[in-house]
């Protein structure tokens, strides 16, 4: 009997289940593939080093700061090169630099000086009480250039999904939270520049620009989680039923193994989630059914560095999707950490699909390389063939958190605390995308279980 069953060893299952067992609970982890991490996966070939899944983190949060410290990797990590903090937006057939200063702001053909001057206004314009897309949000806010030229591409980027779709509550809650606590942008950020200061001078935790990875790629953090919990993670058990008994939940998988824990946690992505949870509650599965995650390709190309003229400086570039340009942008590997190519040669990690492009659903790799390569080629100014090329499809690539998201994540856990009494759900559909906000809600979901744990036992005591 594990006080723990978690279903899933991704981010979420694995930085559960290791500040779970920190705080004194005895735990399993079931893993359905044949290898951690979900999709946090670093692949090598020969000098190549490719991170097929999230490329980079950002020290955002004191969680993920300490636990860097605590699975020894600070000698591991890498900090983004400072060229990295430029980020280049497509428009009208070439790459234009987001203004990261006032003269760049002033200077740059990226908006329109009508565009550039209506932010001034920014202050004066009134909050709406009701829920909006992200697109509507920052159009209200800044302007229709800004949306178009800068949040669209960001949203495809980021989440591979729909400015106009995606929820400003949901998906962008700490700008949405500037204008709900200050009434402008502008004036939350200025409120929350003074609470940072004040902060940084009582000595408190300050999230810096920080963005990281390892030596040895992300893979490095989920691998360091794994090897802590180790003999608690067990892979090839794929979970196919659950039933619920008089002391907790017995759980089966495909093998015919069998394994009994008083309280589960399904780490798993909302398809799968449905799949597992339809038998115990078929109003939160079908609730599930409804959470998209579009299928996405990572496409992965690798040249001699004279056969790219881009000087690549920079983190990489988006793709508005007003240009019906199919490719949704790349990341300039290469020029962020060291050692991801070959001497003399870039990597470029690119990315196709996402919920505006299912043709997706009906291209081979060769062909989801062709069209990259049609697309980037006279962006970046590529006059040969890659010399290194790898394709990684993710079917369920990362959760849209649409209009009306907050709602059902509140009716699937009301469903499931009604139908599965001591069964959760961690996953990134309800809990944030970021590695940042993973770790720091595991390590606040254990936090919790064990004050109710030591209420449990105070009240059987007094019982």
């Amino acid at each position: 009997m594990k006080d723990y069953l978690i279903i899933g060893a991704g981010l979420s299952g694995l930085s559960t289940g290791y500040y779970l067992k920190q705080a004194g609970f005895d735990i399993a982890v079931w893993e359905a593939k044949s290898q951690i991490g979900g999709r946090i996966q670093t692949q090598k070939s020969g000098d190549w080093q490719v991170d097929i899944g999230a490329n980079t983190a950002f020290v955002s949060s004191q969680p993920l700061y300490d636990l860097i410290d605590e699975l020894g990797l600070r000698d591991q990590v890498m900090i983004a090169n400072s060229k990295a903090k430029k980020r280049f937006i497509v428009r009208g057939n070439q790459l234009l630099a987001l203004p990261l200063s006032l003269g760049s702001f002033l200077s740059t053909p990226l908006v329109s000086p009508a565009s550039k001057l209506s932010l001034f206004f920014e202050p004066f314009r009134s909050p709406v009480d009701k829920e909006e897309s992200i697109a509507d949000f920052v159009g209200r806010r800044l302007g229709v250039e800004w949306r178009d030229w800068v949040l669209d591409p960001f949203v495809s980027g980021v989440f591979a999904g729909d400015a106009h779709r995606i929820s400003a509550q949901a998906a962008f809650h700490r700008i949405w939270l500037l204008e709900k606590d200050h009434g402008s942008l502008f004036k939350g950020m200025l409120a929350r520049g003074k609470a940072r200061k004040a902060d940084r001078e009582a000595g408190k935790f300050v999230a810096g620009n920080e963005m990281i990875s390892f030596r040895d790629g992300m893979s490095s953090l989920p691998s360091a989680l794994a090897d802590k919990l180790n003999s608690d993670v067990v892979l090839n058990r794929q979970v196919t039923s659950l039933v619920k008994t008089e002391t907790g939940w017995q759980a089966t998988c495909a093998t015919g193994q069998t394994i009994h824990a008083k309280k589960v946690i399904v780490t798993l992505d909302a398809p799968d989630a449905a799949e597992l949870l339809k038998p115990l509650s078929p109003s939160a599965a079908d609730l599930l059914t409804t959470i998209q995650s579009p299928k996405l390709a990572v496409v992965a190309l690798g040249f001699k560095r004279s056969d790219v003229q881009h000087p690549l400086d920079g983190f990489g570039c988006l793709i508005p999707r007003s240009l019906g340009i199919p490719t949704l942008g790349s990341i300039f590997s290469s020029s962020i950490f060291p050692n991801r190519a070959p001497q003399d040669h870039v990597l470029l990690s690119c990315f196709l699909g996402g919920t505006q492009y299912p043709q997706i659903h009906q291209m081979t790799e060769d062909e989801m390389i062709a069209q990259v390569m049609q697309d980037l080629s006279p962006l970046l100014g590529i006059s040969a063939k890659p010399v290194f090329k790898q394709v990684k499809v993710w079917h369920h690539a990362i959760a849209q958190y649409q209009l009306g998201h907050l709602d059902t994540v509140t009716a699937i856990r009301r469903n499931l605390m009604q139908d599965t009494p001591n069964l959760v759900t961690r996953a990134n559909w309800h809990e944030g995308i970021s590695i940042p906000d993973v770790i720091a809600n595991a390590q606040r979901f254990a936090e919790q279980e064990k004050i109710l744990q030591k209420i449990e036992k105070k009240g059987a005591t007094t019982a």
